[in-house]
């Protein structure tokens, strides 16, 4: 692990000399010689398009007006994109892109039955946007994908703090636009200490909650007559819950297993807090349930793998119980392409996201959801408008309006046609270029065979630097371990690992010898057998990459 990282750092040095003598240049993204952009004659996206092409002309990261035959500003920068097709850029409502998590490391803890907070996954107080890489591959991957908010949070833990509604700009100093902030749990008990069953888990937190509402009201005591009364003290924890207990926030809370709607609703019901339920699949069984509370709803857009066609043998011994199966396997994979329209013909708005996801399939996913019933109107406002009514950020975002933020995707032809592209896109005060031409991706009835090992040759200005990279998965999660020639048996582990059609992506930090920097890697796979990519460290520059497979899985 060291020596990839001597590697790279001596790379830094060699492109921290480099840049003394040429300017970095970002080809995809427009020189910022103005903040004063002008879009002339597109079809503007406000449930459903208008009817005449219109121009429209950005200041300082917000719409300033939309109109026909709108005169150019004289210090206007020309976004050439005449009858394209211009949508509120999209609102991933809970991702966990963006951060990387500190493994916890074990402690021995005296008492098992009251461990530190910390220990046992809660960390209320953690604000994301302190985490949040400065230098994110992640952030760049969903602007290709037509997202420019995301609200980014931890995954670890019961409560891994308050979350980041975040502008997906290249600026670090432009992404905080807002000081709304929320809180995410989920039921995911501690290893070894209390709570380590999920009723612990709803123990603690009703617990925590209690407390923090009993803080606020010694708090109040306080305010009105401090004389004679003692500081009310408390931990972080049950302090960073105040806001919660409020109603200053909400509590974005992730489910997987269906029972836990019902755990978590039970929870609200008692205690009273703002409640957004997030990583919804399944609704088969507990729909009417679900409309009947009212809560928010954040569908999961990762859909599951469809099933595999096969012909099942009459002669087996196991035909009937195989077919039963079978048909209960098809059965529930449709209900899940369903459900989003379900909740439509229901008038229950909702929203969707990613967690882990990097929204590489969002347009293919969301097609499928549409084929099965769902609406376009409907697919977009869930992206838009009805991500940003969910989030509270209405008044500045979620639609293409006068006075709100510049964040538009700008597509060659309407989104979902099958050869759509987005050509553009506008976060803020940045603008984003891509290429006419939509990725080719991989069909999905081919698998390449990527588990394994692999050698690299990063061909950089200090010569050829060699290693392997080993790949595995556990399910849909990817882990690569990434080991450089010189040093084999200490390998780097990543596991913020993307597949998208024949491209793997990862990043992990460098900090050696007063450098620090984010290497992004990419790996673009020819076949089964061969790989190109590349390499880039922070601003210091990219390199390419080439490779072989060694060895299959063991």
């Amino acid at each position: 692990m060291r020596a990839i990282k001597f590697y790279f750092c001596t790379l830094c040095l060699v492109g921290f000399i480099s840049q003394m003598c040429y300017a970095q240049i970002d080809y995809n993204t427009f020189p910022s010689v103005s903040s004063t952009y002008y879009i002339n004659d597109v079809y503007v996206y406000n449930n459903g398009f208008t009817d005449n092409l219109v121009d429209i002309i950005i200041e300082n990261g917000f719409i300033q007006s939309i109109g026909a035959n709108s005169k150019k500003p004289a210090n206007a920068i020309s976004i050439e994109a005449d009858s394209m097709y211009v949508y509120p850029a999209f609102i991933d409502v809970l991702s966990h892109n963006g951060i990387k998590e500190e493994k916890p490391q074990k402690t021995d803890v005296k008492f098992p039955g009251l461990p530190p907070d910390h220990v046992a996954g809660i960390t209320p107080e953690i604000n994301t946007h302190d985490i949040i890489r400065s230098q994110s591959s992640d952030f760049s991957k969903l602007r290709e994908n037509g997202y420019a908010i995301s609200q980014i949070v931890g995954s670890s833990g019961m409560l891994p703090g308050q979350t980041a509604i975040t502008l997906l700009s290249k600026a670090k100093d432009a992404r905080q636009f807002t000081r709304k902030s929320n809180q995410f749990g989920q039921f995911d008990s501690a290893s070894g200490v209390y709570p380590a069953t999920i009723i612990g888990v709803m123990a603690k937190f009703r617990d925590l909650y209690r407390n923090a509402e009993i803080l606020n009201s010694r708090n109040d005591a306080y305010k009105k007559t401090s004389e004679g009364t003692v500081l009310p003290t408390s931990t972080a924890a049950i302090t960073a819950l105040s806001p919660l207990t409020k109603k200053e926030q909400s509590l974005f809370f992730s489910i997987d297993k269906k029972l836990e709607f019902y755990r978590i609703m039970a929870l609200q019901k008692e205690l009273g807090f703002n409640l957004v339920i997030t990583g919804v699949g399944d609704l088969n069984g507990v729909l009417e349930d679900v409309a009947s509370a009212g809560y928010p709803l954040a569908l999961d857009l990762k859909l599951p793998k469809e099933p595999t066609e096969e012909t099942i043998d009459s002669t087996d011994a196991f035909f009937i119980e195989k077919s039963e199966f079978k048909a209960k396997r098809d059965a529930a994979y449709k209900q899940r392409l369903e459900a989003p329209a379900m909740l439509s013909s229901k008038n229950i708005a909702f929203t969707f996201s990613l967690g882990k996801e990097s929204g590489g399939d969002t347009k293919k996913n969301l097609t499928k959801l549409i084929e099965n019933g769902l609406s376009e109107q409907v697919a977009i406002d869930a992206m838009t408008t009805h991500a940003a009514e969910v989030l509270g950020i209405s008044k500045v975002a979620g639609s293409v309006t006068k006075g709100k933020l510049s964040n538009l995707m700008i597509t060659d032809k309407p989104y979902f046609d099958e050869k759509s592209t987005i050509r553009f896109m506008v976060v803020g005060k940045e603008v984003h270029e891509y290429e006419a031409s939509a990725k080719e991706e991989k069909p999905a009835d081919e698998s390449l065979d990527i588990l394994g090992e692999w050698s690299y040759e990063v061909d950089t200005p200090q010569g050829a630097q060699k290693g392997t990279i080993l790949i595995t998965d556990a399910g849909s999660v990817y882990t690569v371990a990434m080991s450089s020639a010189d040093d084999p048996d200490d390998p780097e582990i990543i596991d913020n690992v993307a597949l998208s059609g024949n491209e793997l992506t990862y990043d992990f930090d460098m900090n050696e010898g007063g450098f620090a920097a984010t290497i992004n890697v990419i790996v673009k796979f020819a076949d089964s057998e061969n790989m190109t990519g590349s390499v880039s460290i922070g601003e210091f520059g990219t390199f390419p990459m080439e490779g072989s497979k060694i060895s299959g899985p063991e």
